[in-house]
């Protein structure tokens, strides 16, 4: 990203350090009875006769598409990651070959990822150092809209004005374009999302191109460095990555552009693509993608690789927030109530309606009451098109999990509870689990329901007490209002914000429409996080220590802008007598975040990431809290809108010379006992002008 300074054959070399010692990956035996995994899931299905991708995802309960859908290929093969104790050995790559279809042999962690027929899914399990198989779930985007209709005309050629850029305005990309004589050349900036040239009914990417949308051979306005696509996206993904290149084109014409597929094997696959952007020279990278693998208490796997290519390339990093907020209705009216946590588990008698899962023969419930009462059950009220799809955290450390915890859904009618569905753990080292409904095609849920989170203490009462967080993955606009609606004591109601996107790996962006940047969108994801385990190291079989206090990460960090044109991605509508798309959602807000770092750099003629995310930080625009008096204005607004004609004003005046040279191979820490290794996570907060801003990550010892 920033700047690429290590070649590649030296980057490979520290990558490979990765896999020292015997058993990276190891597990450790659960206390509790075994819990439900997707992989035991599958493998169940397979066993009952399913022989397709099909027929494992009706089995186990998933849907057939989607997030939370079980990944796979154009040949109904299953997507797995499969892990290895230390990095894979030639002998070991020809076994997975034999069995299965080799996606990648990844560098960042001792995995492979690779496509299987069902019916051999287990065979995988049985090569020599394999840890674990992982079945692959579909991710999330922060999207918000869909795509329809024909495309617009070509820009008009003769005044070489780019397909237009609604996100310009509000971020005052214009007026540092015009002030300061810019326009991102000689910053290359790196796009992870779903796909880039798959999607090609409405537009292809050189049509796109001759609109003046995106760079390449036959740009009208003389753009002609094509976006270089490194790792392409399933064959039925949406190139939502090409309509994020649209927008940061818009707004930095000059800048280079990479793509790097983050779809198909999770936030391990993820990783992959955010090391290779930074070996290609991406000095800027940006995602939207989230994945039901990551950790909430934690920094994982790819927040991991996060901080590796920032502290190796000296890259900057930008991440879409989310779009799973929810602002309640009825007795929840004007509270965003999709997210809901507690700083310590309390447990309590369960009801005497609970339907133990299969294997549990005891366990004790959550109360959610934070007063003096008790109560195993939060009432959620559901009125949507969208089945919702819960989703649960819990603070143990990766590959230290010991406490089983499932959270379900009961449909409330009278004095009856009946059981529609139960979480299933996504990886048996991840201390996650996602709803999985008893029915997956059945009507939507609409009505009253009692939400339980139960801990399974068939062998033993565990002795710890660990933080909670209850959320949803996906489908979260059903969700209409909720009994236990306002923070209280150690309750938070509200963070919808996890994994990479509230762990202080990156830069996290929320959104604000282009129409009325004053204000967030009712769906941007709120924070703040917060992490009560070092991050995990994927040197080490070991569960990483706690913290000795738990770190607040703020989420988001800064504020950009969505519902801006693209030439076929978004919800179509008629303006002007033509058909128009606009992409809404953090997915484009984040771009248009990135957009305004790589004008920056431009200007600053270097690539340092710190210095520009503080710039734009501190010149930030104050906007409306919708919630204030509920939620603090730094969960959901961060520092403010991004202003790019201020935040360049904040940085000094470069000096004249040759354009940007290599930057160094390790950034240097940023104060006495901090630490640069892998994993630092952001921690500082300063006030300015009474506007929130967030100090860039300040590195914290790992003891």
């Amino acid at each position: 990203m920033k700047r690429q300074v290590l070649t590649t054959a030296a980057v490979a070399s520290a990558a490979l350090i990765l896999f020292s010692g015997p058993s990276a990956f190891a597990q450790p035996e659960p206390e509790s009875a075994a819990a439900s995994t997707l992989a035991g899931n599958v493998q169940s299905a397979v066993d009952d006769g399913a022989t397709t991708a099909a027929q494992v995802a009706a089995a186990v309960g998933l849907p057939a598409d989607g997030p939370i859908s079980l990944a796979d290929d154009s040949a109904g093969r299953l997507a797995v990651n499969i892990t290895f104790s230390a990095k894979p050995t030639a002998a070991q790559v020809e076994a997975v070959a034999a069995i299965a279809q080799v996606d990648r042999v990844n560098t960042f962690t001792p995995t492979i990822s690779a496509t299987v027929e069902p019916t051999v899914f287990s065979e995988l399990a049985s090569i020599d150092g394999v840890i674990s198989v992982d079945p692959v779930l579909t991710q999330s985007r922060a999207l918000a809209g869909g795509i329809a209709a024909p495309a617009p005309g070509a820009a008009n050629p003769a005044d070489c004005t780019p397909f237009p850029s609604d996100s310009s305005a509000p971020l005052a990309a214009d007026l540092a374009r015009l002030d300061y004589g810019v326009d991102g050349s000689g910053v290359k900036v790196g796009i992870i999302s779903d796909s880039y040239a798959r999607a090609t009914t409405i537009s292809s990417p050189q049509q796109d191109v001759e609109a003046g949308a995106l760079p390449g051979e036959g740009n009208p306005c003389g753009w002609t460095t094509p976006v270089e696509v490194l790792k392409e996206g399933p064959a039925n993904a949406a190139d939502e990555g090409r309509a994020m290149a649209q927008l940061v084109h818009g707004i930095a014409p000059g800048a280079d552009l990479s793509f790097a597929s983050g779809a198909g094997f999770g936030a391990i696959g993820m990783a992959e693509s955010v090391v290779l952007l930074a070996r290609n020279g991406a000095t800027v990278i940006v995602d939207d993608l989230g994945f039901p693998d990551e950790p909430v208490y934690q920094q994982g796997v790819l927040s991991s690789a996060i901080e590796y290519v920032e502290r190796e390339y000296g890259v900057a990093y930008y991440s879409a927030a989310g779009n799973n907020n929810v602002t309640g209705r009825g007795p929840s009216a004007g509270l965003p109530i999709a997210g809901w946590e507690t700083d310590a588990y309390r447990p309590t008698a369960c009801p005497a309606w609970i339907a133990l899962p299969t294997g549990v023969t005891s366990a004790d419930c959550l109360d959610f009451d934070p007063e003096s009462g008790a109560q195993a059950w939060d009432v959620l009220s559901f009125n949507g098109s969208e089945r919702p799809i819960p989703m649960i955290g819990w603070g143990e450390p990766v590959n230290g999990v010991t406490t089983d915890m499932i959270a379900q859904l009961y449909r409330i009618d009278g004095p009856t509870r009946q059981l529609i569905g139960s979480t299933t753990r996504a990886t048996s080292n991840i201390p996650n689990s996602v709803f999985i409904y008893d029915n997956p095609s059945g009507p939507n849920p609409d009505g009253d329901y009692a939400l339980v989170l139960l801990r399974n203490t068939t062998q033993s009462v565990p002795t710890t007490t660990p933080p909670v967080w209850l959320s949803f993955f996906n489908g979260q606009d059903s969700l209409t209002s909720r009994q236990f609606n306002r923070s209280s004591g150690d309750d938070r109601v509200g963070r919808t914000a996890y994994g990479h996107e509230a762990d202080g790996s990156n830069i996290v962006v929320g959104a604000a429409p282009v129409s009325d940047p004053t204000k967030p969108e009712w769906f941007s994801a709120i924070g703040t996080g917060k992490l009560y385990f070092e991050p995990f190291d994927p040197t080490s079989a070991t569960p990483a220590p706690a913290y000795a206090t738990p770190v607040e990460v703020p989420s988001p960090q800064i504020m950009g802008v969505d519902a801006a044109r693209t030439t076929f991605f978004g919800a179509a509508s008629t303006e002007g007598g033509k058909t128009v798309y606009r992409f809404s959602g953090t997915s484009a807000a984040a771009p248009s975040v990135a957009a305004v770092h790589a004008l920056a750099q431009s200007y600053l003629g270097r690539p340092d990431a710190r210095l520009i995310e503080d710039a734009i930080a501190r010149s930030a625009r104050a906007m409306t809290n919708p919630y204030s008096g509920n939620v603090p204005d730094a969960w959901i607004l961060g520092a403010g809108l991004a202003q790019a004609d201020k935040a360049l004003a904040e940085l000094p005046q470069p000096a004249p010379g040759p354009g940007p040279g290599p930057a160094p191979a390790v950034l240097a820490s940023t104060g006495p006992g901090l630490d640069p290794t892998l994993g630092g996570i952001a921690a500082g907060v300063f006030l300015l002008g009474g506007v929130l801003l967030m100090a860039r990550r300040r590195r914290l010892s790992r003891g």
